[in-house]
Parts: C-alpha cells; sequence; structure tokens
C-alpha cells in the first residue's frame, strides 16, 4: 500500500476564522454572559460568532454553518429555522440582565 494511500479527503471545511473568534468568545467569557447553559444560549452564541466571522442574514447564516466548523463545534449544526428565532426572542428576553452584567464580565475577563 501506497504511503498516504490510506486516507482520502471528502470534505474540507473553513476552521481558522472561526476558531479565532470562538476562542475570543472564550475569553471573554460570552456564553455565560448570555445566561445558563441552555439550547438557546448555544444558538445565540453560534449566531454571534456567524455575525462576525460573516455578517450576513441570520436565515443565511444557518445554511453556512454546514460548510463550516463553526455548527458542529458549538453543537448546533442541527438547529432549526425556529430554533434561531426562538434563540433571538430567548436573548431579546435577556437583554436587561446581560446589559446589567456586561462591565462586570469585561472587568474579570482582563
Amino acid at each position: 500500500m501506497a504511503a498516504g494511500s490510506e486516507f482520502s479527503k471528502t470534505r474540507s471545511l473553513p476552521h481558522g476564522d472561526v476558531a479565532a473568534v470562538a476562542a475570543m468568545a472564550g475569553k471573554l467569557k460570552l456564553a455565560a454572559l448570555l445566561g445558563p447553559p441552555c439550547r438557546a444560549r448555544d444558538i445565540a452564541v453560534a449566531l454571534i460568532i456567524s455575525r462576525v466571522v460573516r455578517p450576513k442574514s441570520k436565515l443565511s447564516t444557518l445554511g453556512w454553518w454546514s460548510d463550516t466548523t463553526l455548527g458542529v463545534d458549538l453543537g448546533v449544526a442541527d438547529a432549526s429555522t425556529d430554533e434561531i428565532y426562538a434563540a433571538m426572542d430567548w436573548l431579546v428576553s435577556r437583554q436587561e440582565t446581560i446589559e446589567r452584567s456586561w462591565p462586570q464580565s469585561i472587568s474579570r475577563s482582563r
């Protein structure tokens, strides 16, 4: 068997830009700032990272997740349109709490 013939590349997904923004979101503790662990929070984090990396509409973002590692990395690759809208509603419902917590979160991440 020739060297390298044991493997074949079936698909390659972009990762660098997503990984860089996700790493910064982790350093800033973005997920914790948004709220307690839940599916809506994970989708909201993915939407925010997506907006930084590729600023497009929320619904086109859903399709983009299958073309990058973000959806799989954050466990939201299978999110539906309804879940996207529910996550945005969840985020709006938490806006006041997030805005109150944000200054303390920034000072703790330094």
